[in-house]
């Protein structure tokens, strides 16, 4: 009996454990408002080309920067809503590349090739919050998001030079991890791993319309492009 007892004792001693362990918490509370900046920006230098083996004497240069504000309000415990503003701009000069297929005489040179982008985007989004701590300190949040992007990209080789405007509609879904470094600073991470967008892509050489096209794209991955990292004060 005595023995019985003790288990019985440990047993339940274990399920508290492991209900206090996964004990969800409030990550946001209802009424709260944060106001959140992200800044990303990056250099690649393409001089070393080992690890692309097709590619040879690639001697390229691209750099990016990508600014965005969002206001995000949360309406009950653990779920908001939000909008959030980004511009992105990026370049790349790109002075000499050689494609090759192994095995084969196919290849492709290209030299002295320059690429300008600008872009703005606007998105409304929803977030449901799980607190992972008893104060709250960390949380994990699932974040959907309906965005309009419009980007401008200019393209230049020798005496050539393209513009092709794009207009996209877009459905997102987007996992991410929240973090409090104070009771009123937090810090957040998140990546898009669905998304389901509508592209309008109009493409002009020297001032000459050379078309428009629509695009209807789906995936289902991570997708490194939809990378986001910000810092949100909370009020």
């Amino acid at each position: 009996m005595v023995l019985w007892a003790c288990g019985e004792t440990a047993l339940h001693a274990s399920e508290k454990q492991k209900q206090k362990r996964f004990k969800t918490e409030t990550a946001l509370y209802g009424g709260e408002v944060s106001l959140g900046l992200s800044l990303m920006g990056g250099k690649v230098n393409g001089t070393d080309s080992e690890a692309l083996l097709m590619i040879s004497n690639l001697n390229a240069n691209a750099n990016f920067l990508r600014v965005s504000v969002d206001v995000e309000t949360a309406y009950k415990n653990n779920s908001s809503i939000g909008t959030r503003l980004a511009y992105t701009s990026g370049a790349v000069d790109l002075s000499n590349i050689d494609l090759t297929v192994p095995g084969s005489d196919l290849g492709l040179s290209a030299g002295d090739t320059r690429g300008v982008l600008n872009s703005f985007k606007a998105v409304l989004f929803h977030r449901n919050y799980i607190g992972l701590s008893s104060k709250g300190t960390v949380g994990l949040f699932l974040e959907e998001g309906f965005s309009y992007t419009h980007s401008t990209t200019k393209f230049g080789y020798g005496d050539t030079a393209i513009t092709d405007v794009h207009q996209k509609v877009m459905l997102s879904l987007s996992p991410g991890v929240i973090l409090y470094i104070l009771p009123f600073v937090s810090v957040d991470i998140s990546i898009g791993i669905a998304d389901l967008s509508f592209v309008h892509s109009a493409a002009a050489k020297q001032k000459t319309d050379d078309g428009s096209r629509w695009q209807f794209k789906a995936g289902l991955k991570p997708n490194l492009l939809n990378l986001n990292f910000g810092v949100h004060y909370h009020f």
